[in-house]
């Protein structure tokens, strides 16, 4: 997708390289996506907000969306695989 806002409930905080947090987030709004084709959860990451951030804040986020990415070669490790178990529909 181009740019979106993503509002939800954060289910799962974790730090990420550089000081980036990774969040999964179950999204409530996805503006410019049909309710019925929003992802059970999204994984997001994002700089740290100035005040603490953990599982259960509801967050307001400006994303671009994209699937998971697959593997990267034949037989290789399959993240998107992964992701989908988790219920991961877009990153």
């Amino acid at each position: 997708t181009g740019a979106v806002t993503v509002a939800g409930l954060v289910e799962r905080v974790e730090k990420a390289r550089r000081g980036m947090l990774r969040l999964t987030i179950a999204p409530e709004r996805i503006d410019g996506i049909l309710r019925t084709a929003w992802p059970e959860r999204v994984r997001v990451t994002s700089r740290p907000p100035d005040g603490p951030l953990e599982a259960g804040d509801f967050v307001t986020l400006k994303v671009r969306l994209a699937p998971p990415q697959g593997p990267a070669a034949p037989g290789a490790y399959d993240p998107a695989l992964r992701l989908f178990f988790e219920g991961v529909g877009a990153t």
